[in-house]
């Protein structure tokens, strides 16, 4: 699932990041404000990104990976058109392939919450008599051998967008833009592993949810350099089990 709060920083620059993701890649992080947007007001776009999950971790403690994985290509299909000057219609459709290479499961519900101390060699992984690893409460880690996974459209996200700041001067453009929309369960969620098994909520296409999408961008560009900054926060409906 995304995070209620996204932040996300993208520029010509090529500078992109996003903080709190747990295996989604659908959280519109190149929602922001495009120049290729400001300048011509119409067009399409796609964009291609590619996310692999091998680390394994108990809490925010790093343990042994006995060789589980996950994958998520997303090819974003973008189409925007400006209406009027200051307005922007954006909606994008993500073409989606998931694998999975086996899973875990921890062997214990864990201590979430408490606040304990510990030795230097329980913070790091340890290894089971069977050669499984555990985490640092002991409990052994569970190792399913799920393979499989899905491919084809994700959720459709639809946006509407109003710059709500414009400054323009000789060396220098800032504009500041508010962001509202809906993102609609066009991804499949009955996705099945090899074995018929269905796969986890975060390998299945879409969520199965209609959720409220609201946000703001900021871009200041200055000569042959421009920075962006996305904010977008999800009110998130209900999903299929």
């Amino acid at each position: 699932r995304c995070p209620s709060i996204l932040p996300a920083a993208g520029a010509v620059l090529g500078l992109l990041a996003a903080t709190g993701v747990a295996a989604c890649d659908f959280c519109l992080v190149s929602q922001g404000i495009s120049p290729l947007q400001t300048l011509q007001g119409t067009g399409l776009r796609v964009s291609q990104r590619y996310t692999l999950l091998d680390n394994v971790y108990d809490g925010r403690d790093p343990i042994g990976n006995p060789g589980v994985a996950e994958e998520f290509h997303t090819t974003d299909l973008s189409a925007f058109w400006s209406p009027r000057p200051g307005w922007l219609l954006l909606a994008t459709l993500p073409v989606r392939i998931t694998e999975v290479d086996g899973h875990i499961d921890h062997g214990s519900a864990g201590h979430a919450g408490e606040e304990e101390e510990h030795d230097d060699h329980e913070e790091h992984e340890h290894e089971h008599e069977h050669g499984l690893p555990v985490g640092h409460d002991g409990a052994e880690v569970a190792v399913h051998p799920q393979t499989g996974g899905d491919e084809g459209i994700g959720d459709l996200v639809l946006l509407a967008r109003w710059t709500a700041y414009t400054r323009h001067t000789l060396t220098a453009t800032t504009l500041v833009a508010l962001t509202a929309g809906v993102k609609v369960p066009t991804g499949a969620t009955d996705g099945r592993a090899d074995d018929g098994s269905f796969l986890d909520a975060h390998v299945q296409l879409g969520t199965g949810s209609v959720d409220t999408l609201v946000g703001v961008s900021f871009s200041h560009s200055a000569g042959r350099w421009s920075v962006s900054a996305n904010l977008l926060g999800a009110l998130k409906g209900e999903g299929e089990a």
